[in-house]
């Protein structure tokens, strides 16, 4: 099963409208940058779970399409912990001491980045290539007034969103037909780990260009960009459960400023 495609449409999170789902993202976000306290982190932590579940996505699957970038979130992590030296000592690692405030900055900002990527998660696995065109141009409408070109901005995010985890997965397929034809070995040394990283960028760049021609082959076969006006097949009318989705968010957003303020 590919990761970052649409893996069940029956679920409450593909049925709301796909404007609400990337304002809610944008809000989601904003929350878990925003807030400062733990308390506040864990709140929105479980509500990202909880959207998993809603979303029907295999936590088990989730956890290991992510796996590379839970350890580069780590590492992270822990560098960090060296640049707080101030308050009480924690522990210490040979001459190294690690204080309680290094502990929770760093807990708070691996905390923070893993949410960003469930969210990016979560909408890239329940929203086509379409709804994104056609949600962003109706988002940024508004910016029509300052003689901006929408439809570009909303071909340009449906290419984030589906060009990136598309050279995710292609990275990854190129990995393993390398390792089956044994070009691939597997040492500790990490001097000949960087060195057999040098099969794998040549054929990751070429078929990232292949995929780029690809699609502007296709956008141009379109006839992308030639008229001024472009319809979709589908209109896209607010619904009762896109009302409940924002009363449930708006209760999250309440809750997570009570423990701003409050300090809990």
């Amino acid at each position: 099963m590919n990761f970052f495609r649409i893996i069940n449409k029956n679920n409450f999170i593909s049925r709301i409208d796909p404007r609400i789902k990337i304002l809610l993202s944008c809000v989601l976000t904003s929350c878990i940058f925003m807030s400062r306290r733990f308390s506040s982190k864990i709140i929105t932590i479980a509500f990202v779970f909880f959207c998993i579940f809603l979303a029907r996505i295999p936590l088990i699957l989730c956890i290991k399409k992510i796996r590379f970038a839970l350890i580069v979130l780590a590492v992270s992590a822990f560098s960090n912990m060296f640049h707080f030296s101030k308050g009480n000592i924690a522990f210490k690692i040979f001459n190294f001491s690690f204080t309680y405030s290094a502990l929770q900055n760093s807990l708070i900002a691996f905390l923070s980045s893993l949410t960003l990527i469930l969210i990016c998660t979560i909408i890239t696995c329940n929203i086509t290539s379409a709804e994104i065109t056609s949600a962003s141009q109706m988002i940024f409408k508004p910016l029509k007034t300052l003689n901006l070109d929408i439809n570009d901005i909303g071909l340009i995010f449906m290419l984030i969103f589906r060009f990136l985890p598309m050279v995710f997965e292609e990275t990854d397929r190129i990995i393993q037909s390398q390792k089956l034809r044994g070009g691939f070995p597997k040492s500790k040394n990490l001097l000949k780990m960087i060195k057999s990283f040098k099969i794998i960028l040549i054929p990751v760049f070429i078929s990232f260009f292949r995929k780029a021609m690809e699609i502007s082959f296709a956008i141009e076969c379109k006839c992308y960009g030639y008229t001024e006006k472009r319809t979709s097949l589908h209109s896209l009318k607010l619904k009762k459960i896109d009302f409940v989705s924002m009363f449930i968010v708006s209760i999250l957003v309440i809750g997570v400023v009570l423990c701003e303020i409050k300090k809990f």
